[in-house]
């Protein structure tokens, strides 16, 4: 892993290098905060570009909380975190300048892939004593598969109302028409099958064998895998720990599907590991 810059910040030193950031942001600012002062908010607010996305997350308990925040439970979070495209800032400040010269932060610079997946570990983090399933995700998840897998950022995924059973394995597997032509003999399946006795399964929003292999079923709004090459169990596991995310940030605001697009949390993401071993996360990118 290349760091590309990494500074110590002392102070009011925090405060001078996040208007910088934020001034010059193109994309994305992002900022965790167990506490958050109004004036200190409304000051950062004003510093973002008209066309770069703004998030926060604080507490519960927080002393300020504006309408479009994500909030947590005061158990949840004691950390801060700043993300300003692909520049991250850690340490001890708050979002809530009242001078003190005894914080310190230390800022870091990655590949955009790499702050992406540094983002998402400390989200699962957060939200892993918060109450919320992964199953069943919320129906908005499954506006992802009109453009690509939102698991693996697979293109073109099948028509929703082609995916069928694989009589030769057990139901949930599925597979897609693709899939069963290119194993096709003269009856229309692949060697081992009886194309009569394969059954359509309603709307299944998946990705076939050309990519990760998984998929919701639209009426239980659950994970389904592919018949043939399923996935891991860790690799289901940690498609149910997206799952899960999208569904806390679902029940606070009613852009979820916008708020996941807009933080680059769809792809290849969800692959991260949930170990958060010494920087191996960053393999799988």
């Amino acid at each position: 892993m290349k760091i590309n810059k990494l500074r110590l910040l002392y102070g009011k030193e925090f405060w001078q290098e996040l208007e910088e950031l934020i001034k010059n942001s193109q994309e994305r600012v992002f900022v965790i905060s167990a506490y958050v002062n109004k004036d200190s908010y409304l000051w950062l607010q004003s510093l973002i570009p008209k066309n770069v996305f703004s998030l926060l997350l604080c507490r519960e308990d927080s002393g300020y909380i504006p309408d479009c925040a994500l909030t947590v439970s005061k158990n949840s979070l004691h950390g801060k975190l700043y993300l300003v495209d692909d520049a991250i800032i850690i340490g001890s400040q708050n979002l809530a300048n009242f001078g003190k010269e005894g914080e310190y932060n230390i800022r870091l610079n990655f590949s955009e892939e790499m702050a992406t997946a540094f983002l998402y570990q400390a989200l699962l983090k957060i939200i892993e004593n918060e109450d919320i399933a992964s199953e069943p995700v919320d129906a908005t998840f499954l506006e992802f598969f009109s453009d690509e897998c939102p698991f693996c950022g697979n293109a073109p995924l099948p028509d929703p109302f082609t995916i069928t059973s694989c009589p030769v394995y057990d139901y949930p597997g599925f597979v897609s028409e693709a899939d069963c032509s290119a194993l096709a003999g003269e009856e229309g399946g692949c060697k081992y099958c009886c194309p009569e006795n394969k059954k359509p399964l309603g709307e299944i929003y998946a990705c076939d064998n050309a990519g990760c292999g998984l998929g919701i079923n639209s009426e239980t709004l659950s994970l389904v895998y592919h018949a043939i090459t399923p996935p891991t169990n860790e690799m289901k596991q940690k498609a149910r720990e997206f799952l899960r995310l999208y569904n806390f940030i679902a029940q606070k605001r009613s852009d979820s599907s916008d708020i996941i697009k807009k933080l680059d949390l769809i792809g290849k993401v969800y692959k991260t590991s949930i170990q958060r071993d010494e920087f191996n996360f960053i393999d799988k990118f």
